[in-house]
């Protein structure tokens, strides 16, 4: 109105103003979402292996990211070969040959910082591969490469180029480290120590002993990756546990508060705590082939069901999902069944999820002679997503939560599209 306008313009200016705001920045924003999702994906499709080993190294230090990544690539079969003091950078890379493979980076190991790296990969580049752990101590400084990040090293897996197994280095790790440490002070003072050559490092000799055992070998990976790599206690029940639930962790993250749900894996991090009352209660960790999830099992339950909470005790849990302030899942028991020793507990329901954007007629008379061919005695659901709502529908008749229902439902409706609890 300053400039001369008349009251009635200028509303009507600052409403078209207004009324653009409200889409405006969404549609640029959008436009750019959407070309660095297409890149993305061309990128992920093209270029697998590049594109996982940059994933990973990203995000090296969040090891339940790296965990997932880990079991993404190896379900597309790309292999990750383990880290090698011979062979691994700080960051996860790319091996060429006829099918490219991906090396574990030392710097998403617990306890090797950047600095420890950095000496390694610049000694092994000056002098070449390391012959053993002798010849790593000894041509590695040693302030910047400590006993901590060795024994790291070695529960890695990361010395196995050299030809010996982790209960063998560990044997001789305070001599490696004593001969490194003796041979570097030497150099330095270019003066030779007395005695110091009366047995020469091709003179040592590793002592005959078994590897570690599985046990030991994915305990040592928990320390050092914080997940287990070379295997999982969880495999030998994952055809059990898929009989019993569709669901795994990862799948917790795509599904909404208050459902019930039903989840398999093993027990970790298991802490008993007490209520205001003085009853116990229990706080654990279930992970599976994906991911993990918190658990919170509540005096009534953990005093029926405590004798299961082991350290690695295979579990069926019955749950009410729930999330955290940052969108992250937990779990609140209502019931824990052992894999070792549950035969069947049957899926109370099925559940079948669609876009209403996205199913045309064709579609829906395909998905309905799907599920008449698979009546059974399951309760069924159909979830249909709205733009901004979804809406749950009970079938008339029930479902046979099978592997078949499953492969034929996803066929026409996508991945995750069946569940049942």
């Amino acid at each position: 109105t300053k400039k001369g306008l008349s009251e009635e313009k200028a509303r009507e200016i600052f409403e078209k103003i207004a009324k653009f705001a409200e889409y405006g920045f969404n549609k640029s924003h959008s436009t750019a979402y959407a070309m660095i999702a297409y890149q993305t994906a061309y990128l992920k499709a093209h270029f697998p292996q590049e594109f996982m080993a940059a994933l990973l190294t990203c995000d090296m230090d969040n090891s339940d990211k790296v965990m997932r990544y880990v079991g993404e690539c190896r379900e597309k079969g790309i292999e990750i070969l383990p880290p090698d003091v011979n062979q691994s950078e700080w960051g996860f890379t790319v091996e060429g040959g006829e099918r490219p493979r991906i090396r574990y980076g030392l710097g998403a190991i617990k306890n090797v910082g950047a600095g420890a790296v950095e000496a390694i990969v610049e000694e092994r580049r000056r002098g070449g591969a390391f012959k053993d752990l002798f010849d790593f101590c000894e041509r590695v400084d040693s302030r910047k490469v400590n006993r901590r990040v060795i024994e790291s090293l070695i529960k890695a897996g990361a010395f196995s180029s050299t030809g010996a197994n982790r209960s063998q280095l560990m044997a001789v790790l305070d001599e490696a480290m004593e001969w490194g440490a003796r041979n570097q002070k030497e150099k330095k003072s270019k003066q030779p120590i007395l005695f110091a050559g009366l047995q020469s490092r091709k003179e040592k000799r590793l002592p005959e002993m078994e590897e570690w055992t599985e046990g030991q070998i994915l305990s040592a990976e928990k320390q050092v990756f914080g997940f287990y790599f070379t295997s999982h206690p969880f495999s030998r029940f994952q055809k059990k546990a898929h009989e019993l639930t569709s669901l795994d962790t990862e799948a917790l993250e795509e599904l909404e508060s208050g459902r019930l749900v039903r989840v398999a894996g093993v027990t970790s991090e298991v802490k008993e705590l007490s209520t205001k009352k003085g009853e116990r209660m229990a706080r654990l960790v279930l992970e599976d082939l994906k991911g993990r999830v918190e658990v919170i099992v509540f005096p009534d339950l953990y005093q029926k069901s405590r004798l299961l909470l082991g350290d690695e005790s295979p579990l069926l849990v019955e749950a009410i999902l729930e999330k955290d302030d940052d969108g992250r899942p937990r779990l609140r028991a209502r019931d824990l069944f052992s894999l070792e020793e549950v035969k069947e507990v049957p899926p109370k329901r099925v559940s079948i999820s669609l876009r209403a954007d996205g199913i045309g007629r064709d579609h829906l008379l395909g998905l309905a002679k799907i599920l008449k061919e698979n009546r059974g005695d399951c309760k069924a659901y159909l979830r249909i997503s709205f733009s901004s709502k979804e809406v749950t529908v009970s079938l008339p008749f029930g479902l046979a939560p099978t592997e078949e229902l499953k492969k034929s439902v996803e066929g026409f409706l996508g991945y995750r599209a069946v569940e049942w609890e």
